[in-house]
């Protein structure tokens, strides 16, 4: 993890840097609908994220801080509808899936997150809260597959409140 704040005033920036983890498991349960040209994946399911972080120093200013550990547990509740369309022949063997995806997940529990750091002796505390309890997302994607040989790539968007990102993903995958 790496930080990096900016404080003005002619005070610098301070920066800091730390090791951690980040571990999460979900469960869902769905239901394949195959119909004509499309299967339809709708599921509902469970999410439980976790990080640690190390403390750590921060350096390059006056306010720098010590910054203590972080641990968290996060819980959400989520459900998704997936779409995948019928493989489309390109020829020389060659086959074009295209999928969607659409998906909500709910944030569980306290939506606040405390860390602390100290700076000359002084407790220095914040809250976090989430913009928006609530995310949605949705993702396309195209796989082109050669026998037990594929590849694939992804676009996804996520936003929630007055919070959003982009994703891109790529594979490439052999069924053995």
């Amino acid at each position: 993890y790496d930080s990096k704040r900016e404080l003005g005033g002619g005070l610098g920036a301070a920066k800091g840097d730390t090791e951690g983890t980040l571990a999460g498991a979900s469960l869902a349960l769905g239901y394949r609908m195959p119909m004509s040209g499309v299967t339809f994946e709708p599921s509902l399911g469970v999410r439980v994220s976790r990080v640690d972080l190390d403390g750590f120093q921060e350096k390059g200013s006056e306010l720098a801080l010590q910054v203590d550990d972080l641990k968290e547990t996060r819980r959400a509740a989520f459900a998704n509808v997936k779409a995948t369309f019928a493989p489309q022949s390109l020829g020389a063997g060659w086959q074009l899936t295209p999928g969607i995806e659409l998906g909500y997940e709910h944030a569980l529990g306290d939506d606040k997150v405390d860390s602390e750091g100290h700076l000359l002796g002084l407790d220095v505390a914040q809250r976090a809260a989430f913009d928006s309890r609530d995310q949605f997302g949705g993702s396309f994607n195209l796989n082109a597959s050669l026998g037990d040989f594929s590849v694939g790539a992804e676009v996804g968007v996520i936003a929630g409140g007055n919070s959003h990102g982009a994703s891109g993903n790529l594979k490439a995958s052999y069924q053995f």
